[in-house]
C-alpha cells in the first residue's frame, strides 16, 4: 500500500503549447491518468509508457462514470499509485466539477493539488480574434454554463443585461434557444454582438460571427454541434482584425509525430497553427497503441525520419509521409 497525491490537471483547449509547465510535468510523471471525453486525447502520449490510462469521461445523457464512482477511483488509486492525474479539460475549477473532487479528497484525508488550465472562455476567445475585455467595449467578463445540475437552463437573464461586459457561455449548444430568448426578454437590444465557436483552439475550429437576433438562425444554418462556446458583446465586433489563428500557415493541419519529438519541435509546428498527433512506440502499453490508431485516421501529414515507419499503414490512403526532422519539413513547407 502506498499513499499518494492526486493531481486535478487543466489541460485547457488541448494545444500542448498552452498546458502550464507544472501540468506538462505531471503528466511526464503519472502512474495513472483518468481522463475526460473532451480533452485532447494526443496529451496522454505525453505520460510515460508504463503509465495506466482510464477513460472516465461522461457523455450527455450516457455517463458510464457517476462522478461519484469517478471520485471513489481516486481515492483508491491513492492507496496503489503515488502520481494520479485526473485530466479535464479547460480549468478543473470552472464548470468542470473539480471543486466537488477536491472537497471529497479532503475528507478522504488523501493528498492533492489543483494545478489551474487556460478556460476555453478566455483561450478559445483568443484563438478566435476576441478579446475578452477590451477598453471603451467592455471591462468585465462574465462565465455562465447552459446547463445545471438538472439539466435545464438555469440564468438570471435580468442580471445578465445588468451586467454589461463580456458574457461567454459554455456547454451551451442546447440551451441556445432558450438563452436567446431569455435575454431578449430581460431587454437586451438584439443587434448586441455575438459569436459562436465550434472546437476552438483546434484544427475542427470553426466560428461564425452574428447578433443576438439572428443567432439562432445562423447557428442552424452552419449546424454548430457541441463542443461550442458562446460569447456576446461590443468585443466580437474587431475579430476579423485579431483572427491570428485561422490565418497561420498550418491551420487545419493534423499532423502526426513521435510522442518522443523534442517539445521546441512541437511548439514549432503549433506555432505554425497545425495540431499534434503523437505516436508512440509500437512496444508501448495496447491502450496507448489503441489511441493512436484511432488518433492517426485523422491525420493528413506524417513526419519521420524512418522510410518505412510501422505506424504508416494506420494513416489514412491520402496522408502526406514527410521524410525527415521537424526542422526538414518546416524549412521545405516554407518554401511552397
Amino acid at each position: 500500500m502506498t499513499s499518494g497525491k492526486v493531481y486535478l490537471v487543466g489541460a485547457g483547449l488541448g494545444r500542448l503549447g498552452n498546458l502550464s509547465l507544472a501540468a506538462y510535468d505531471c503528466l511526464q510523471k503519472a502512474d495513472i491518468i483518468f481522463y475526460d471525453r473532451l480533452i485532447n486525447q494526443n496529451l496522454l502520449q505525453v505520460a510515460p509508457s508504463s503509465c495506466l490510462l482510464v477513460n472516465v469521461g461522461k457523455k450527455p445523457g450516457k455517463h458510464s462514470h457517476s462522478q461519484e464512482e469517478i471520485t471513489q477511483q481516486l481515492i483508491q488509486a491513492s492507496q496503489e499509485y503515488q502520481v494520479i492525474v485526473r485530466l479535464k479539460s479547460g480549468d478543473p475549477y470552472l464548470f468542470g466539477r473539480g471543486g466537488e473532487e477536491a472537497m471529497a479528497l479532503s475528507e478522504a484525508g488523501v493528498d492533492f493539488a489543483v494545478i489551474p488550465g487556460i478556460t476555453s472562455a478566455i483561450a478559445g476567445l483568443a484563438y478566435a480574434g476576441i478579446p475578452a475585455t477590451y477598453r471603451d467595449k467592455s471591462s468585465s467578463l462574465h462565465i455562465y454554463t447552459g446547463q445545471s445540475r438538472s439539466g435545464r437552463t438555469d440564468l438570471d437573464y435580468q442580471a445578465i443585461v445588468n451586467s454589461g461586459g463580456t458574457a461567454v457561455f459554455l456547454m451551451a449548444v442546447k440551451a441556445l434557444g432558450a438563452i436567446v430568448s431569455g435575454l431578449i426578454g430581460a431587454g437586451l437590444n438584439e443587434k448586441t454582438p455575438m459569436a459562436a465557436i465550434e472546437w476552438a483552439g483546434r484544427a475542427q475550429e470553426r466560428y461564425l460571427v452574428s447578433d443576438l437576433g439572428h443567432m439562432i438562425d445562423d447557428c442552424q444554418a452552419a449546424r454548430v454541434k457541441a463542443p461550442a462556446l458562446f460569447v456576446l458583446g461590443e468585443v466580437v465586433t474587431d475579430q476579423q482584425k485579431l483572427d491570428f489563428f485561422s490565418q497561420a500557415p498550418l491551420f487545419g493541419h493534423q499532423i502526426a509525430i513521435s510522442a518522443q519529438t523534442p517539445l521546441t519541435d512541437c511548439l514549432a509546428l503549433e506555432d505554425l497553427g497545425a495540431d499534434l498527433i503523437f505516436y508512440p512506440d509500437p512496444a508501448a502499453e495496447s491502450s496507448r497503441l489503441e489511441l493512436a490508431k484511432n488518433a492517426l485516421k485523422q491525420a493528413d501529414i506524417m513526419i519521420s525520419q524512418d522510410l518505412l515507419d510501422p505506424w504508416q499503414e494506420k494513416l489514412a490512403a491520402e496522408t502526406l509521409h514527410f521524410h525527415g526532422s521537424v526542422d526538414d519539413f518546416i524549412h521545405h513547407f516554407s518554401k511552397q
